[in-house]
């Protein structure tokens, strides 16, 4: 087809935007498609003759196209089968998100218990330090009065 198509298409323009003579036994533009007809129909004679046959199976999926019968042709089969494996795979992606949801509701109760212990964890971090600070003062003290009673000592 391809080359009926590519000949009609180079002959007509040629003749009518580029001022090519119609020269092929006087064809007008509008007239030479019978002629690519016919050349498409040699090359494709050609070419069905230098190549191998389709499989068996090509062939009946064909008939079964062009000869409709009270039989669904086979390729209904393979769409139903597609259909299943569609359905087949929602159900896996419906559990796997159902499993997700589980795991995020899970680990958002975790996080909040996180959250808990490390607020306790901060409070208790800065009482000790508050209480390491009181102690730091007081043992200054402690060792200003030992220095002040040694210095009244002696």
């Amino acid at each position: 087809m391809v080359a009926g198509m590519s000949f009609t298409t180079f002959y007509i323009i040629g003749v009518k935007f580029y001022g090519m003579p119609a020269w092929a036994w006087g064809i007008s533009p509008e007239g030479i498609g019978t002629v690519g007809m016919v050349l498409n129909a040699a090359v494709t004679c050609g070419v069905s003759r230098a190549t191998a046959a389709p499989p068996k199976s090509v062939q009946a999926l064909i008939t079964s196209l062009r000869e409709p019968g009270d039989e669904p042709p086979n390729n209904v089969f393979l769409y139903r089968t597609l259909e299943e494996k569609l359905e087949l795979r929602n159900a896996q992606l419906d559990e796997a998100y159902q499993d997700i949801k589980s795991l995020n509701h899970r680990l958002s109760g975790e996080n909040t218990d996180l959250e808990e212990l490390n607020q306790q964890l901060h409070t208790e971090i800065l009482e000790r330090q508050r209480a390491e600070a009181d102690l730091q003062e007081r043992t200054q003290q402690l060792q200003k009065a030992q220095n002040e009673a040694e210095v009244l000592k002696g």
